[in-house]
């Protein structure tokens, strides 16, 4: 695989087909830590490790949920087994689904069927997340996601790649921003993290540079 060739530092991947699914976590060579757990899926839809950094241990998951909203409330169920109770949870990437059509979305159906959000909402209260960058950005409008609708020449725009993160970590979050990343339809989602200096900044990227890493 050429991303394990080039990257210098740990990856953890799991694996879709030629060109669909797949997500990976990789890790920045200079950072001292021990991985103390690696989970998959059989999709190509969830990698997790649990890293230990100076003591601190995280919980992080990569998921490419299902663009169909059935299988959507499936996925995010099975994604309660990949949580952990005990330790600070990060959750990154694709969720396709959002929380708030105003908020989340420009252009397309203004009411579009996500029903499947309420198993993600389940999921948010019983580990004690939260969407970071909402909480953050308060009323602000920015999105991940671009496609232009052919047909009218219209630009659809959704906000779909996301952090949600034990609340825990909140005071610990110094940036959660959004930003353009070259040869894809999604942005990436920055979260940089300050243990007091302990993980000596670290920076967690979301949406496409990590979901693109992984196709």
């Amino acid at each position: 695989m050429i991303i394990k060739r080039q990257w210098k530092g740990d990856s953890y991947f799991a694996h879709g087909t030629a060109n669909a699914r797949g997500v990976s976590v990789l890790i920045h060579p200079r950072l001292h830590h021990i991985v103390k757990q690696i989970r998959s899926d059989n999709e190509g839809r969830i990698v997790n490790i649990l890293l230990d950094i100076d003591d601190h241990i995280l919980n992080i998951v990569n998921v490419y949920a299902p663009n169909k909203d059935c299988e959507r409330g499936v996925f995010f169920t099975d994604l309660n087994r990949f949580l952990s109770s005990s330790h600070e949870n990060i959750i990154a990437d694709d969720f396709n689904c959002i929380f708030d059509a105003k908020l989340n979305k420009s252009g397309g159906d203004p009411n579009p069927r996500h029903s499947a959000i309420v198993y993600l909402n389940t999921l948010i209260a019983r580990f004690g997340l939260c969407g970071i960058w909402r909480r953050r950005h308060k009323d602000e409008r920015n999105f991940t996601w671009t496609r232009n609708n052919i047909s009218n020449n219209f630009f659809i725009r959704t906000q779909i790649d996301f952090f949600l993160t034990s609340k825990s970590l909140d005071p610990y979050i110094s940036a959660v921003d959004i930003g353009p990343f070259a040869n894809s339809d999604h942005d990436y989602v920055l979260l940089t993290l300050d243990f007091d200096q302990v993980l000596r900044g670290l920076s967690l990227r979301a949406g496409s540079s990590v979901e693109g890493l992984g196709n």
